[in-house]
């Protein structure tokens, strides 16, 4: 396990390998034909942003700063020449105002680094997308978890972020080790679209699938997030990457998000909270504070493998206990509206999904990596999750529950009490109403700078990171077992 340091920073962490919070996305542009040739003799795709240049500029650069980079690409590797020209063409550091070229040569060789730091950066140059599950065996875990949802939100006493939550299109995502607090924010933009679809039919039509993890980080992370995230491995804030979106999205840079904080959700009641849901759609849970007894529930999951249901928290120190779902009367449309899903997506061509790095031989190598007991948890910090929605007890009506979506591959629905969340120490937080119509123009658009997935259960793993220096099992491995429905 990693430990947890704490910095002086007004957001907490998330994630067992915690990032910066800096600025993530960079700012788009049209790119000119100039730009866009010649990387692809590196095997690499043309670089995005406002300071992209040509690969020939690149290797001017580079020649400029002359010294060990100039040495280095002439008589070093074909993977440090195509590490050079990755930085070197999306304009690394190079900055005249800003930056000394001391300073940029410094980076640069260090995220050439020893060889733990040069894997992370083959897994971020290699990979330009996320993993379909789907393809591999997936379905069956796909199906299992979206008829809890459908169970769970055809409830008297449940409510979601939707009019009519249990129909919406949901995506799993799963990880290895510490990407919650990207997953959470990137996966919300799917369900916050489907939510402005309430209003404007047409966007059903448009792909409306969340934002691709993989792409994310290599295109849309600046200067110093890469940095950090290849050279330091340390993490962010996943309020910080779900208000980088919304300023992406709006062109607005000062746009914030409502947040609430855990003691406000705990003191309003249940009918304040659906309300909430009904107007704003679905919140981002960040800061939650992860206890053992939580990260430990496997058990649990095991113990119930065939069954379709949730995992349910009362208080940070309770081990949980398994909430079956019965078969709902509409059980049998269910299943024809979750395999009408699924066939929609087998047949889009939109959103491609990447081939697995270590498994699928993109680099020549295989995954060799140990396998701890660590079942994709991150390490005991705090931890990001979407606000899916909730219910109350039928005997308490003035106690409700919160449903999370989680990350972990046993354990991907969680519901916990308010009371729970208090303790947690989280918040949730909301896009503007008002800023609603401006996700409209992502919908179905080829902005290079907001990439997706189509997948319905993919993981990230590729640029995902081991707790310790050890890996956890291919995702598939670990979860077929609980695929049984």
């Amino acid at each position: 396990m990693l430990k947890w340091t704490r910095k002086k920073t007004t957001k907490k962490e998330e994630g067992a390998d915690a990032r910066p919070t800096e600025t993530l996305l960079q700012t788009t542009t049209s790119l000119s034909t100039d730009v866009e040739t010649g990387y692809e003799k590196y095997g690499l795709t043309p670089p995005k942003g406002k300071r992209a240049v040509s690969e020939k500029e690149a290797h001017r650069r580079i020649m400029k700063d002359g010294g060990k980079l100039k040495k280095l690409f002439k008589k070093g590797n074909d993977m440090t020449r195509k590490k050079l020209i990755f930085l070197y063409g999306r304009g690394f550091m190079w900055d005249k105002t800003t930056v000394k070229k001391e300073e940029r040569i410094n980076h640069v060789l260090q995220m050439l680094g020893d060889k733990e730091v040069s894997d992370r950066f083959l897994q971020v140059l290699e990979t330009d997308g996320d993993i379909d599950l789907m393809s591999r065996g997936g379905e069956a875990i796909y199906k299992k978890h979206v008829m809890a949802l459908k169970r769970y939100f055809s409830l008297d006493e449940s409510f979601g972020f939707l009019e009519n939550t249990k129909d919406a299109e949901f995506y799993f995502r799963f990880q290895k080790s510490g990407n919650c607090f990207v997953h959470a924010p990137c996966v919300l933009t799917s369900y916050l679209l489907q939510k402005r679809a309430e209003r404007n039919q047409a966007l059903y039509g448009l792909d409306l699938a969340p934002l691709d993890v993989s792409r994310y980080v290599r295109r849309s992370f600046s200067d110093e997030q890469l940095f950090d995230y290849v050279v330091k491995d340390v993490g962010g804030a996943a309020t910080e990457v779900l208000e980088n979106i919304v300023q992406h999205v709006t062109g607005d840079s000062n746009q914030k998000c409502e947040a609430y904080t855990a003691n406000k959700v705990r003191k309003e009641d249940a009918k304040w909270l659906k309300e909430l849901l009904a107007e704003y759609g679905p919140g981002l849970i960040s800061q939650f504070k992860v206890t053992k007894t939580f990260e430990r529930a496997t058990t649990l999951s095991k113990e119930n493998d065939g069954r379709i249901g949730i995992l349910c928290f009362d208080s940070p120190n309770d081990k949980g206990k398994f909430i079956h779902l019965e078969e709902s009367q509409n059980n049998e449309q269910d299943e024809e509206d979750i395999e009408t899903i699924i066939s929609k997506h087998n047949s889009s061509s939109v959103s491609t999904c990447s081939k697995n790095l270590f498994h699928d031989g993109l680099s020549g190598t295989k995954d060799t990596r140990k396998v701890p007991e660590t079942h994709g948890r991150s390490a005991i910090g705090f931890h990001a999750m979407i606000l899916l929605g909730g219910r109350t007890e039928k005997a308490n009506p003035n106690k409700k529950y919160l449903l999370l979506q989680n990350w972990w591959e046993d354990m991907p629905l969680v519901e916990i009490s308010d009371d729970y969340f208090r303790q947690a120490l989280g918040q949730v937080l909301f896009v503007p109403v008002d800023r609603f119509e401006d996700f409209e123009k992502v919908a179905g658009s080829e902005d290079e700078l907001y990439p997706r997935c189509s997948s319905l259960l993919a993981e990230s793993n590729n640029i995902d990171r081991a707790e310790g220096g050890v890996w956890s099992n291919p995702v598939l491995e670990r979860s077929c077992s609980i695929a049984s429905s």
